[in-house]
């Protein structure tokens, strides 16, 4: 069985596809493929997704890459506050124009990147695919929200809950399962979208880890960046290019791995006998 809740094959409803078609031919938008821009247009899904978010009148929500703000709109009617950030200075003017009636709308024409998140309540983002794995890094490191609902090109968010052993499983895998709770949501058809990009997307709500090792985030990911650019060499021979020795610590069972066959859990204790200070979260443990 299947463990995301629905899977979305239909393109069910059209007043967000003809809202976005009237505001691209209105403001003459010319879409930039550097930026990934594509637009969910399936109301259901849209629906779908807010719910996820589980809004109340007293959230504040982020939206990143807000875009033209239909879906920024429906979120802040339900809310105290959106901080809708869009790097396209086009697309923020659009955003001000829809969103001008509502008053609790903060627009912020930038890149997400370039700055640290706000405390809020809630993050919504269909993630520009250009900078997913950069934004997951930066939310879980930051740890500025309580929910995530994001919407990722469906390969990439299936390498987010990758088991070890598997293709999919990577440094992304090890990095979120440390630092976050995810729960694949739904499969959305690429059909969905204008315009159509070449891949099916996926929707993930994705949450802060309690007691998660912040200081050691840095160093997982440098060792993780290092070992899977040799995914299927023994771990020994990975740490032995990178670092020179083996630390004493780090037992056979671990070293002697392939290093696409190691838990989490082995490559943070990699990570911290590799490290100046020894985790109190692994003596912890």
């Amino acid at each position: 069985m299947a463990d995301y809740c629905l899977k979305i094959v239909s393109n069910m409803g059209n007043w967000l596809r003809k809202r976005t078609l009237e505001l691209i031919s209105k403001y003459n938008v010319r879409l930039k493929k550097k930026l990934s821009q594509s637009f969910l247009v399936n109301d259901f899904i849209v629906n779908s997704l807010i719910n996820f978010l589980e809004l109340s009148p007293t959230d504040t929500v982020i939206d990143v890459g807000a875009g033209l703000g239909l879906i920024t709109k429906l979120i802040a009617e339900k809310v105290r506050k959106v901080i809708a950030i869009e790097i396209d200075p086009i697309l923020a003017k659009i955003l001000r124009d829809v969103t001008s009636d509502l008053g609790n709308v903060e627009v912020i024409e930038s890149d997400v990147m370039k700055f640290s998140l706000p405390k809020v309540d809630k993050i919504f983002s269909n993630v520009p695919y250009g900078i997913s794995s950069l934004l997951i890094i930066k939310l879980l490191k930051e740890r500025c929200f309580k929910i995530a609902i994001l919407t990722l090109q469906k390969e990439f968010g299936l390498r987010m809950t990758a088991k070890p052993g598997t293709s999919n499983y990577g440094r992304l895998s090890v990095i979120v399962s440390l630092y976050g709770n995810v729960k694949k949501l739904m499969i959305i058809n690429r059909r969905n979208f204008y315009p159509v990009p070449k891949v099916d997307s996926i929707a993930i709500r994705l949450e802060p880890l309690d007691g998660a090792p912040l200081e050691l985030i840095n160093k997982i990911e440098d060792i993780t960046a290092k070992l899977f650019s040799q995914r299927r060499r023994v771990v020994r021979k990975v740490i032995e290019k990178f670092y020179n020795k083996i630390p004493d610590k780090i037992p056979p069972s671990i070293i002697n791995k392939r290093v696409y066959e190691l838990t989490p859990s082995e490559i943070l204790k990699l990570a911290s006998s590799l490290s100046d200070n020894i985790s109190p979260y692994i003596a912890a443990s």
